[in-house]
């Protein structure tokens, strides 16, 4: 059996706290475990030769054309697995592909939809007004072929389709406790802190 992690990450920060979750799975040298990284053009300071980036912003080509290829990357690894175990990781519903993943979700889906530390906005209910970043999002879930769905509550860690929330301070993390899983090193916050700008830590 196949089981594969999907990560999405759109911050430096989302992409170390997702670096040290693959490194968790991944030191069990599982073989029938594959991961699969979609970024917003981050760069990737240590490369792990188990997960497959792929940039949904390369400079490389145009932008639109790295989304689309990125997303139907993104729908064909997860139908392909339709019959085996997948997880999606994502720190909020914001993102396109998170937004995509969280309402597309049906009852009885071998999906497994897991939040993961997003600094402050694991603990406290923030709410996201709308703005011009939303009517691109939705003009380019158009061009995907999906309907992006606005919703001011972007962390939905009360709701039955999230079956995991991965954080380092699980004691502030809002959420249900059973569903809270306590994922932290030393050397994670040490990256975090010497190579994230700031402004980068929260959303």
């Amino acid at each position: 059996m196949i089981i594969k992690h999907f990560f999405i990450c759109q911050t430096p920060f989302q992409l170390t706290y997702a670096d040290l979750i693959i490194e968790s799975i991944s030191q069990n040298n599982l073989s029938n475990h594959k991961f699969f990284l979609y970024h917003s053009g981050l760069k990737i300071l240590n490369t792990n030769n188990q997960v497959k980036y792929l940039n949904y912003k390369s400079k490389k080509k145009l932008e639109i054309i790295s989304l689309i290829s990125a997303f139907q990357n993104f729908k064909v690894e997860l139908k392909s697995n339709r019959n085996n175990q997948s997880y999606v990781y994502f720190s909020h519903i914001g993102g396109l592909f998170s937004n995509y993943i969280f309402y597309s979700k049906k009852p009885g889906d071998n999906i497994d939809l897991c939040l993961f530390y997003e600094g402050v906005l694991s603990f406290y209910d923030f709410r996201e007004r709308f703005n011009l970043s939303h009517l691109k999002r939705i003009i380019l879930a158009t061009i995907l072929g999906f309907f992006y769905r606005y919703n001011p509550v972007i962390c939905p860690y009360d709701s039955n389709k999230i079956t995991k929330i991965f954080t380092p301070f699980p004691h502030y993390t809002k959420g249900d406790s059973k569903k809270i899983f306590e994922k932290k090193s030393l050397s994670c916050f040490l990256k975090i802190f010497l190579q994230v700008p700031i402004n980068c830590l929260t959303i």
